[in-house]
């Protein structure tokens, strides 16, 4: 069977591992992913020879052959011409794309497996026609992978313009997480054959990306409109401006993915669904605030220390250790510097998690100053915090630039007498119309930033 490789379905990749299935069969198995939804199938086998390798490709391949969809064989360019696959995986350790594209020719898929935009471009450049990302989360297929950042994810999917999945530790924990970033599928494993239903769980999570992309086409999440706002570099939109504030979560570090793992595993520990409103209830919440609010929302008898205490200990690793910054903010934190631009921090963050994250992407002394909504009276629905930067750094608020993603904490900074800059995040993108309308000017990418 052939297929028009520039039109193919990625939103639900299955990979096979025939050692973490829960079905008899392999076939068995691979039938009920499909029938879920699974819209490609790609056989990978390390451990069996050459001769089965061959008869479970046919086996499979008459299967996806059936339902019209592609095969994609791991590694081998010669079991996957040898049983006509729609095309072949390659790893880094695997054949070079380009070599594997003079043998298969300009018909069959090739896909590529990537970890950082480098290694993407190359692929892209020697004949990919789509990359898998990851590991995007913890995984026990592959023991020896750090997690890929979500801004990772995003330079690679800007950098190359080819279809981009994401794999790794992919479930239906995880795969809410991926929400609002533009990829074109998500590649699965034991999540659905391992899975005690496997047909119920791809149907639950090609329901979770389709929602997720249904996001990304409404009317409040396109790109900014710039007739509508003074464009990101515009002078005249950020004259006079002698310091630059900026929030961390969601603006300057790609972190809010984080906070939705931590909101709904806290909860189901306590056997407590993560309800719709919950994380748009806390957005512009301090710590202390938040606590109050959950403690009085669910009835919670601990006090909310003990709960601060618990969401600082689930985070503080995350924030150390794998939470990057957004593409391109550190090149223009230093920018700012050089151009002798005061810079301060205003977040809701406890200072183990802001410290952690700043030092861990070499940014921590960028910054004049850095201040919580612990060391003021309110959260961020208010200027207080923004107006106690303003008062560390001896600058009048009029000439502070705001670098905010939330609305509320923008309305805040605008009642401190502040310029705003909206800086896209797939957590605000329900307001970002209203953004466009509030803020100074707007931004995708910190490379767009304004030049003060």
């Amino acid at each position: 069977m052939k297929f028009n490789k520039n039109n193919i379905d990625y939103s639900l990749y299955l990979v096979t591992d025939r050692d973490l299935m829960s079905s008899s069969t392999l076939e068995e198995g691979v039938e009920a992913a499909i029938n879920g939804g699974c819209t490609v199938v790609q056989l990978r086998e390390k451990t069996v020879s050459s001769l089965e390798f061959y008869r479970t490709a046919l086996s499979i391949k008459q299967i996806c052959d059936a339902h019209g969809l592609p095969l994609i064989i791991n590694d081998r360019l010669d079991i996957a011409l040898a049983v006509g696959a729609a095309g072949v995986h390659l790893g880094q350790s695997d054949l070079p794309v380009d070599a594997a594209r003079r043998i298969l020719g300009d018909d069959k898929i090739i896909g590529a497996s990537a970890s950082n935009p480098a290694l993407a471009v190359k692929a892209a450049k020697s004949g990919a026609d789509y990359i898998g990302v990851g590991a995007m989360f913890p995984t026990g297929t592959k023991s020896d992978t750090t997690p890929t950042s979500s801004a990772v994810l995003r330079e690679i999917i800007a950098s190359t313009g080819l279809p981009v999945l994401a794999i790794g530790g992919v479930n239906l924990t995880t795969a809410p997480l991926l929400r609002g970033v533009p990829i074109s599928g998500l590649a699965v494993v034991s999540a659905v054959l391992g899975a005690e239903d496997i047909e119920k769980a791809a149907r639950e999570l090609k329901a979770i990306f389709l929602s997720g992309q249904a996001n990304l086409s409404a009317p409040g999440v396109r790109a900014p409109d710039k007739s509508a706002v003074l464009p990101a570099g515009s002078a005249a939109a950020f004259s006079g401006i002698k310091a630059a504030i900026f929030d961390l979560d969601g603006t300057l570090i790609d972190s809010m993915g984080v906070w939705g793992k931590i909101d709904a595993d806290f909860l189901a520990k306590r056997g407590i669904a993560l309800p719709d409103d919950y994380a748009a209830k806390l957005s512009a919440l301090g710590f202390r605030e938040a606590a109050e609010y959950t403690i009085e929302r669910f009835g919670f008898q601990e006090s909310a220390d003990m709960l601060i205490d618990e969401w600082n200990a689930m985070a503080i690793d995350e924030y150390t250790h794998r939470i990057a910054l957004k593409p391109h903010a550190k090149e223009y934190l230093m920018e700012l510097k050089e151009r002798g631009i005061k810079l301060g921090v205003a977040t809701s963050l406890h200072p183990a998690l802001y410290e952690a994250v700043l030092k861990n992407n070499g940014v921590y002394d960028y910054f004049d100053v850095i201040c919580s909504t612990g060391e003021v009276a309110r959260g961020k629905e208010f200027p207080d915090v923004f107006l106690r930067a303003a008062e560390l750094m001896n600058t009048a608020p009029g000439s502070c630039l705001v670098f905010e993603d939330l609305l509320q904490a923008m309305r805040a900074a605008k009642l401190a007498g502040m310029k705003i800059c909206g800086v896209f995040d797939a957590s605000s993108n329900a307001h970002w119309e209203e953004i466009q309308r509030l803020a100074d000017g707007v931004i995708l990418d910190f490379k767009d930033a304004p030049r003060l």
